[in-house]
């Protein structure tokens, strides 16, 4: 087991920076502007940034480059400080925040966030941090929530959300409507209807020549359309093709 390592300088941080795809504010700048604010109005140095971009607050630390980088730094700065805007910039989960925050105490430092709440030891603050810890966890299912009925709403109206489903192409008019793909679609049902897996059916859409939008069928994607197809009812298509064509 590792052993704590001496306290660090509380007059250094290391500050990080977090943005997801679905971050509707707080962006890269604005968090920077926040931080270096609190740094100047504290008595902070900031000797090292790392960011995260397009990254999840619920990702692991093993899938956080930005965040292990600026961990290596505390160690390598001997800064007692990591200075990030809100502890949802740090994760959004609690679980992941508590190994967070263990590797940071482990590491002779401390986590401070610009906006200012929850950064005391005594009991309010620690009952605090949890309560925002799992209002960032909420919120973030809220999020996935909206954008994933948003997604769908659009697809059953038939309108564009973006990269085209397998089966689909988009019109003119942004709207989707079904592709020669949706033969595909149709065979991979069928196929499946018969107990192959999603890897035999993959070979098989191979072998019988249905083109692929990769270099060939992979069964990741085969569940996925499937599911898809399913979820919407599928490509209109689907119902007036004979898969054998």
């Amino acid at each position: 087991m590792s052993r704590r390592r001496s306290p660090g300088d509380p007059s250094r941080a290391i500050s990080y920076l977090r943005v997801s795809t679905d971050d509707q504010s707080g962006g890269i700048e604005s968090q920077r502007a926040a931080l270096a604010a609190y740094a100047a109005a504290h008595g902070l140095h900031i000797v090292a940034e790392h960011i995260d971009a397009g990254i999840s607050g619920a990702a692991p630390l093993d899938r956080r480059p930005g965040l292990v980088g600026a961990l290596v730094s505390l160690r390598d700065h001997g800064a007692g400080v990591l200075l990030a805007a809100r502890r949802d910039r740090v994760a959004r989960d609690p679980a992941i925040m508590r190994i967070i925050e263990a590797e940071i105490s482990r590491l002779g430092a401390t986590l401070i966030t610009s906006d200012g709440i929850a950064t005391g030891d005594d009991p309010g603050a620690v009952m605090l941090r949890g309560v925002l810890d799992l209002a960032a966890q909420y919120e973030r299912g809220v999020i996935r929530a909206r954008v994933k009925g948003g997604m769908s709403r659009l697809i059953k109206s038939g309108l564009s959300t973006g990269t085209p489903p397998l089966g689909y192409q988009v019109a003119d008019d942004g709207r989707l409507i079904p592709s020669n793909e949706s033969k595909a679609v149709a065979r991979a049902i069928q196929l499946a209807a018969e107990g192959l897996t999603r890897a035999q059916i993959a070979d098989r859409l191979t072998a019988e020549g249905y083109p692929a939008r990769g270099s060939r069928w992979h069964p990741t994607t085969i569940q996925r359309m499937i599911t898809r197809a399913r979820r919407h009812g599928g490509p209109a298509a689907c119902l007036d093709v004979d898969p054998g064509q």
